[in-house]
């Protein structure tokens, strides 16, 4: 039986806040976001960069994959519920992780 989706993303938002600092190095971030040739250029890089993450350790800890595409726009991941990330910076801290 799949987990409910309050279940899931309480299990995504645990995962997420204890494998992704709350404190970014940017030029770090762009760094990597190039070596993956993964929107570096991009002004909105922390977004690329949080979504990159977020998939990752999502896959290797509960398993998953990307959502579906709809036309050009593809969501971050799907598991038992289709999920779309989004980053935003506050005082140069990532929201839901400020502790």
């Amino acid at each position: 039986m799949s987990a409910g989706v309050k279940e899931e993303a309480e299990k995504i938002y645990e995962l997420l806040r204890n494998y992704i600092p709350s404190e970014w190095d940017g030029k770090k971030a762009i760094l990597e976001l190039k070596e993956a040739d993964y929107y570096w250029r991009h002004p909105e890089w922390i977004g690329w960069d949080f979504e990159s993450k977020s998939h990752k350790i999502l896959v290797e800890n509960i398993g998953g994959s990307f959502g579906p595409k709809y036309g050009r726009t593809q969501f971050d991941y799907k598991r038992n519920y289709v999920w779309d990330f989004k980053t935003h910076v506050d005082k140069f801290r990532c929201l839901g992780n400020n502790q």
